[in-house]
Formats: structure tokens, C-alpha cells, sequence
């Protein structure tokens, strides 16, 4: 965030935003994040294999 200049507000709504794509997935205690799996099109879903 430092880097980046954002506020707390921003990166947590960035979050929330990757969150509601499926780009990452919150454990159900709420205290880590998880990736996409790789090969998948961060905007589409879609498998790409190659």
C-alpha cells in the first residue's frame, strides 16, 4: 500500500473486488485470501492450457 499510495479503504475494497470476481477465495475465519488457481484467465475463468 506504501508504494502504491493507497489508503486502507482502497486496498480493502480492492479485496472485496477480487473476492466478488472469484480471483481470490476468504477462508472462513476471514484472515487469509487464497489465489486463483494458475492457468486460469483472471477476467474470463477460462483454463489456459499451453
Amino acid at each position: 500500500m506504501f508504494k502504491l499510495k493507497g489508503s486502507g479503504s482502497e486496498f480493502g475494497a480492492g479485496l472485496k473486488h477480487a473476492i466478488e470476481r472469484g480471483w481470490l477465495s476468504k477462508h472462513e475465519s476471514g484472515t487469509c485470501v487464497k489465489l486463483m488457481p494458475p492457468g486460469e484467465d483472471l477476467l474470463t475463468g477460462k483454463l489456459h492450457i499451453g
